[in-house]
């Protein structure tokens, strides 16, 4: 089996993180990798490209203090929206 089988694209992969609940969220050097309640996702979705979230409002990034705070808040929620 060729591992190219197993890709799926940019948005396959987000519309399957819709409605999961978000278990575990690490850190790593300058990206993210997320996991989900849902075998659906294999090992869990890598973020290379730094995400925003988005509170009351306002949109946090990579680079604002609370980030990886609201992020770890949120963890045992359901992803509303990608």
């Amino acid at each position: 089996m060729d591992p190219e089988d197993n890709l799926i694209s940019l948005e396959e992969a987000l519309a399957k993180v819709r409605g999961q609940r978000l278990t575990a969220v690490q850190f790593i050097h300058d990206y993210a990798q997320f996991g989900f309640e849902s075998g659906n996702l294999g090992a869990g979705l890598s973020a290379y490209a730094h995400p925003t979230i988005r509170v009351a409002g306002h949109e946090l990034d990579w680079s604002s203090p609370l980030f990886r705070h609201e992020l770890g808040v949120r963890i045992n929620r359901a992803v509303v929206d990608t």
